[in-house]
């Protein structure tokens, strides 16, 4: 529709025409301007930054300049690739999603995920640089179904009713930045009226804010566009709950954790219960990493105090709030359906790395989880409940399914009574999966494989490797090794160890193989717990200590369980040099799985 005469376009794959008022704009690079004159210094990331990426990007192609540009600014990666950025609209999807507008789409990370779960999206945004960038992504990904746009926030070119769901996160705050008024409120009305004109009546507005009164120093929450954080018209929760309202928008407001540009944790600003589970638990969910003392300190607070407390303190300063606007009670959305199906109101939303986690509660604990795949255009009607017993393993293949709550803590790697039950679970799992042998055939497949890959990569020095693949095939050519079953993620921020019941149980089993070698698991299990903390690479001095202990105490029971000696050192050497061959690593990484290798290979078994 036009902007100015409200008259239908037409659109012949090259230009849109308005016969009304004779406008006549150039689609170019799926890229669509109605608004010629707009300027604006709402960066995230700065413009010098940005312009010089994008030319990389015309240098030396798409991934190539988007890898350099995160290893050299860290702090704005959350910006360009964040799996997770758009997980706050699952409180405003419906069972079938359409059509969807992103208002202030910045690089486009939420627009292509959000393209992946409606049919078509529309990405609305006014920095030339950013527009930019986002025509080199989606044209690098193959992206077809994203139409990138600029115009004026109070004449936006749609009809009435046209979308399904309207993304707008940290706009509200800074929209006297983009169009120039002398009245904010006024304008902030206009523009809540605006989008609410072109919003379905059974559709959804999802507006991230951010609080006035705010604990995000404490937190390290995210602040957005932080060029601009003292001209920012900030409120208080019932203030933005007031004006939403005057505007005739219901809604429901959720608080959200550290950030809607990271919603990885969410739920229901009036669910105590989740409220208070959430502050008695987030320690389990935080990387250890980033538990400083005051987070600690402060989360075990927030964990003894009373749930009315609780409340009233997220209520007033949790940094970000996501509002859930609609205009009619015509709105439902498939969170709606799956609390009404399970007799329920209370919850909690996690994100994972590849699909999202509700946790529904009953008498104040946890009762089940239902699990939902990020990506997909519609959810099932009916959702089952997935019982993890052997052999059924696996994910299911299913958007969405049901399994009951599971008690326990995240494994501690540095207790070895716990990696000792999480070895011992897995040498069950293994003896419970046997299926065959490896053949020597098999065997030396592997070997000649890893052999000639070795011969064309670039190494100095590499006699030595080929001695180290001397000594594993040695070693495998002289034992019977059994075929196993393959977890094939076993490490511990997938491990639950709960003390109590003497149990554990293992989460995520998206790599799951019928058929694998029993080192796999075992092997990559060690490696992670030596030298990979948390997704962060650890020093590879510190792991000395720890594997003379593990073997000590833990590899006496994996040789009676195999029935051979268990050589850890050289099971890992010829681990860490088939991920040199045939992983993809930046060369700071490559190097430094080298320097582990060499380390490893000077010392004995």
């Amino acid at each position: 529709m036009c902007p100015n005469c409200k008259k239908n376009i037409e659109y012949d794959k090259e230009s849109l025409k308005c016969k009304q008022c004779k406008m006549d704009l150039k689609l170019v690079k799926n890229y669509i301007n109605f608004s010629k004159n707009k300027k604006t210094e709402l960066y995230n990331i700065p413009k010098n930054l940005l312009k010089k990426l994008n030319n990389d990007i015309d240098i030396n192609g798409y991934d190539k300049a988007v890898e350099k540009f995160s290893e050299q600014n860290p702090q704005y990666i959350k910006f360009l690739s964040d799996a997770k950025a758009a997980d706050g609209v699952f409180h405003c999807l419906k069972k079938d999603n359409h059509l969807c507008l992103e208002i202030g789409s910045n690089l486009g990370n939420s627009s292509e995920i959000l393209s992946k779960i409606f049919h078509y999206v529309y990405s609305l945004e006014w920095i030339e640089e950013n527009i930019e960038f986002q025509q080199k992504r989606f044209e690098n990904k193959s992206i077809k179904n994203i139409t990138i746009f600029n115009c004026d926030l109070l004449k936006l070119p749609f009809s009435d009713n046209h979308f399904d769901l309207i993304l707008c996160n940290g706009l509200i705050e800074v929209i006297g930045n983009i169009e120039k008024s002398s009245n904010i409120e006024n304008l902030q009305k206009q523009f809540l009226l605006e989008i609410k004109r072109i919003t379905k009546n059974d559709g959804c507005i999802c507006i991230g804010v951010e609080n006035k009164r705010n604990f995000k120093k404490i937190i390290e929450s995210d602040i957005p566009f932080p060029q601009l954080e003292k001209q920012k018209r900030k409120y208080y929760f019932n203030e933005y709950k007031k004006k939403f309202e005057e505007t005739g928008l219901s809604n429901k407001a959720y608080w959200v954790f550290p950030s809607f540009y990271r919603p990885y944790f969410s739920g229901r600003l009036d669910d105590k219960t989740s409220i208070s589970w959430f502050y008695k638990n987030i320690r389990k969910f935080l990387l250890r990493e980033k538990q400083s003392k005051l987070k600690n300190r402060l989360f075990f607070v927030f964990g003894k105090i009373d749930s009315l407390i609780n409340h009233f303190f997220t209520k007033n300063f949790v940094p970000n709030i996501i509002f859930c606007c609609y205009k009619t009670n015509q709105f439902k959305s498939y969170e709606d359906i799956l609390l009404e199906q399970n007799k329920e109101s209370s919850f909690l939303l996690v994100s994972r790395s590849l699909r999202l986690i509700l946790i529904l509660f009953k008498f104040n604990k946890p009762k089940k989880i239902i699990s939902i795949d990020r990506i997909g255009k519609d959810f099932p009607n009916k959702i089952f409940e997935h019982k993890k017993t052997f052999p059924h393993m696996q994910v299911p293949n299913s958007r969405v399914w049901e399994e009951k709550w599971i008690d326990g803590k995240e494994m501690n790697p540095n207790k070895i009574d716990e990696i000792s039950m999480a070895i011992n679970w897995l040498m069950n799992f293994q003896v419970k999966s046997k299926n065959g042998w490896f053949t020597d055939i098999e065997k030396q497949k592997e070997i000649f494989l890893i052999r000639e890959s070795l011969k064309n990569l670039k190494i100095s020095n590499n006699q030595k490797y080929f001695e180290c693949i001397d000594k594993y095939e040695k070693y495998i050519l002289s034992n019977k090794i059994p075929k196993v079953s393959c977890q094939g993620d076993f490490w511990y921020t997938n491990i639950l160890i709960n003390k109590k019941n003497n149990e554990v149980n293992i989460l995520d089993w998206e790599n799951f193989k019928k058929s694998e070698s029993p080192f796999f698991d075992i092997v990559m299990f060690f490696y992670r717990l030596f030298f990979v903390k948390k997704r962060k690479i650890s020093n590879i001095y510190d792991y000395d200590k720890n594997i003379d202990t593990v073997i000590k105490k833990i590899i006496p029971n994996i040789e009676n369980h195999l029935k051979f000696k268990f050589y850890l050192v050289l099971l890992l050497q010829f681990f860490i040099l088939k991920k040199i061959i045939f992983t993809n690593m930046k060369k700071e990484e490559k190097n430094w799985h080298i320097q582990i290798l060499e380390s490893l290979m000077n010392r004995n078994q």
